[in-house]
């Protein structure tokens, strides 16, 4: 009887510090995320004077504080014209992100290659020729292939107002970003 409870409790023991081990280690906690993308917005004026995309370059610092979300900041950059006469506008990006990732669910791997991911963004950029703020706002879904330990590519496609109503005839409402991801 006393072996039993013995073997019982050894058995308890070593499952709960087992548990423990594998609950504590994460490859999203405790990890920082740059990525740098790139995307095309559209672009058409009330004068129809339309420039069908420019370029938009962004920088992303994201940190995973739990087992499966992160967030961060980005920054970023366009550079256009409003008519073809115009001088160019250089337009700085800036807002916060949540990312909500679906595989440490399903995989408890130390170097697992592959990321899945639901996200928000919430900024604005600043529009120089009217000399204002604009609020742009998503939500979407990504996703990171590592080929290399600490470096990946990712893609995201997104969903909301990325253009100021007022100012433009039509409106860009879906983004496809891609680019570089480091992870430590």
């Amino acid at each position: 009887m006393k072996v039993l409870k013995l073997l019982s409790l050894t058995i308890t023991f070593t499952s709960l510090i087992s548990v423990e081990a594998v609950c504590q280690y994460n490859y999203i906690h405790n990890r920082w995320n740059i990525k740098v993308g790139y995307a095309r917005y559209k672009i058409s004026t009330r004068n129809n004077d339309v420039q069908p995309t420019i370029g938009n370059y962004r920088l992303e610092f994201n940190y995973g504080f739990l087992k499966n979300i992160e967030s961060g900041f980005y920054l970023g950059y366009s550079s256009y014209r409003h008519m073809n006469t115009s001088p160019r506008y250089h337009t700085p990006y800036y807002g916060i992100n949540l990312n909500f990732h679906l595989l440490p669910f399903l995989i408890n791997k130390p170097d697992f290659r592959f990321d899945l991911y639901l996200g928000g963004k919430a900024g604005g950029f600043y529009f120089r020729m009217q000399e204002m703020h604009m609020f742009e706002y998503s939500v979407g879904a990504g996703m990171c292939f590592y080929p290399w330990k600490h470096l990946g590519i990712y893609t995201e496609y997104g969903f909301g107002n990325y253009l100021y109503e007022d100012n433009f005839n039509s409106r860009d409402h879906s983004k496809f970003r891609y680019g570089l991801s480091f992870k430590f």
